[in-house]
């Protein structure tokens, strides 16, 4: 059996290893070794034999043993509760995948923040660390609790932790913690894991992934680079402004990019205006939106001053009707001499819109920290079907929307059509000065990756945001999540 002078020795291990993780591993299995010569005694507790002897491997045992493991083995170490905490390889994000003793509301520990300084403490210091409940925010306040890290194999590093308490941490706990861990970066480790598995993806590329798509834009830029202007014109969300900032950082990296999105009506402060932003941009651009919607005031000073300074490049995004009745027949000349349209979604063939549904996807799945997630196939077929007045920002919109409620390996039809695909969750372009909408799109995306992640308990998501369960609540209500 283990005896307490192998727990001496081991502790003696402790203090030579210096955090060294090979050595670590070392000392690890030889209490396994241990464990494993009185795995059969009848004396040997049941949690122990399923916990580190079942016959489930790699992700057979992560998904259907793992929980039931850690309860049984928490049990067994006179433990009162505990939480057990991986991050996704793909994702880089961290996420409870068991626990035991907290009930259904569960709880949330504020100092284990992935930017806390309890979590850089475990990434340094790879032996358990103990917390007082006096000193930190337990779910038992008179308790003890005591954290360690798990570091995955190959190198992976820190990719989570186990977490514990106790009114009385036992003497070999910290070393069946120890093996949990270890047991745990095995198993993640092993063929069709679904925490090691990895995908292949097609990466991003920086072009508008609707280039392809735009068979007169090749022209029009090549015409840009000599009038420096180009009028691109098409319905919302067929990515005007997207379009726009690629073509400027084509032609002149780096520099200053402004979006007008409204002038002066005074023609006076209007010259004014124009001066002082082509003083800003320098060799840059200047981009306006549904300029011929102007007034033929404004519109004769922009093209009087547009002859006498051939610089900045000149963007002109349009949206359907493209003029007024009573706008000048010279700058709609104007606007027309170097016209690229963005044709809207439904002039799209399905394959084509399948084809660019998948880009996005990828695309916006990086940007989440989550390039592992798939995509349902399903998804793609229903969205080729159905009709977006906003076009590919609609679209874009319920990619993320299903992005941000998946809680498995794969995007469901479920995740994306939720009744609530027309929210708008993606946050601004800098350029957009609409500060509550930008507030609020960022609001979303916290409140649903909060979801994910703590399964919709909302004590724990509050606690997590910083705020209130009632704050939450309201919140929610006011930004039609509930």
């Amino acid at each position: 059996m283990l005896e307490l002078s192998d727990i001496r020795q081991v502790k003696n291990e402790k203090k030579v290893c210096g955090g060294n993780l090979s050595d670590i591993r070392h000392s690890n299995r030889y209490v396994l070794d241990k464990v494993i010569k009185f795995k059969h005694f009848s004396s040997m507790p049941s949690a122990f034999k399923q916990a580190f002897f079942s016959e489930e491997k790699g992700q057979d045992w992560l998904q259907n043993s793992l929980g039931a493991s850690w309860e049984e083995l928490c049990t067994a170490c006179g433990f009162l509760s505990g939480v057990v905490v991986l991050r996704s390889e793909e994702e880089q994000s961290f996420s409870e995948v068991a626990a035991f003793g907290y009930g259904e509301e569960g709880f949330y520990y504020p100092f284990m923040a992935s930017s806390g300084e309890a979590i850089a403490k475990l990434k340094s210091e790879p032996f358990p660390l103990s917390f007082s409940g006096s000193m930190y925010d337990l779910f038992h306040p008179e308790a003890e609790a005591l954290a360690l890290g798990i570091y995955g194999q190959e190198n992976k590093g820190f990719i989570g932790f186990l977490l514990v308490e106790a009114k009385e941490i036992q003497s070999f706990a910290p070393y069946i913690l120890r093996l949990f861990a270890e047991k745990i970066s095995y198993e993640m480790l092993q063929p069709d894991s679904p925490i090691a598995a990895k995908s292949v993806e097609r990466a991003p590329s920086s072009e508008p992934l609707l280039v392809p798509y735009l068979p007169d834009l090749e022209q029009c830029i090549h015409t840009f680079q000599t009038q420096k202007m180009i009028t691109l014109y098409g319905e919302k969300g067929t990515g005007k402004r997207t379009l726009a900032k690629w073509i400027h950082e084509s032609r002149v990296p780096g520099s200053a990019f402004l979006l007008v999105s409204s002038v002066p009506e005074h023609f006076g402060k209007f010259e004014k205006a124009l001066i002082q932003w082509a003083a800003e941009v320098g060799g840059g651009s200047l981009a306006f939106v549904d300029a011929s919607h102007w007034s033929l005031g404004q519109q004769k000073i922009l093209l009087d001053w547009r002859n006498e300074n051939p610089e900045p490049g000149l963007f002109f995004l349009e949206h359907p009707p493209f003029e007024k009745p009573e706008g000048l027949a010279t700058f709609r000349q104007f606007l027309e001499s170097n016209l690229s349209l963005l044709p809207s979604v439904s002039t799209y063939r399905s394959q084509e819109v399948s084809q660019i549904v998948g880009l996005f996807f990828a695309e916006l799945a990086k940007a989440q920290n989550r390039p592992g997630l798939s995509l349902d196939p399903k998804v793609i077929v229903e969205m080729a079907k159905r009709s977006w007045p906003g076009n590919w920002q609609d679209i874009k919109n319920s990619l993320l929307l299903g992005i941000l409620n998946c809680t498995s390996k794969e995007v469901s039809l479920q995740d994306v059509f939720s009744g609530k695909n027309q929210l708008q969750l993606g946050v601004p372009d800098s350029e957009d000065l609409d500060l509550r909408m930008a507030i609020q799109a960022l609001e979303r995306q916290k409140i649903l990756n909060a979801k994910r992640i703590f399964s919709g308990n909302q004590i724990r998501m509050a606690k997590a945001l910083g705020i209130s369960r009632g704050a939450l609540q309201n919140k929610m209500k006011q930004l039609d999540l509930l």
